[in-house]
């Protein structure tokens, strides 16, 4: 399965492939959010609604964002799940703007200028 999915036109890696055929799959079922400034948040919260719980995932091109870090302020973690909205709001101005060092990046990391805001479902699937 993985060899077809790395041959999809245009993807430039098996990863790749996985994560943008899946995660794309994945935001049509759930209720979600992209978030490009502080502005943002409240207004994709709201149109979110009652949920469980959120998952806050940093937009980067890269592997193992969620055991990565934040170079400018050392903050922990690309993704993030939480229970309330003022937890997404706490997290939003330490993730957004912000530069995400991971091992697939090295010390210069891949700015992010996107995160992604959606439902939490279950404890470890969002």
């Amino acid at each position: 399965m993985y060899d077809a999915i790395a041959r999809i036109p245009g993807s430039r890696s098996t990863e790749e492939a996985l994560d943008s055929g899946t995660e794309s799959k994945i935001k049509k079922l759930l209720k979600g959010e992209v978030v490009l400034s502080l502005g943002d948040v409240e207004n994709a919260l709201s149109h979110m609604g009652k949920t469980t719980g959120y998952a806050v995932k940093s937009q980067v091109l890269t592997g193992g964002r969620g055991l990565g870090h934040f170079k400018e302020n050392n903050f922990q973690g690309g993704v993030h799940v939480v229970n309330t909205r003022d937890e997404v709001s706490n997290l939003v101005p330490k993730m957004l703007g912000k530069t995400l060092v991971t091992k697939q990046t090295g010390d210069k990391g891949l700015p992010c200028n996107a995160l992604y805001i959606v439902e939490k479902v279950g404890n470890n699937f969002y």
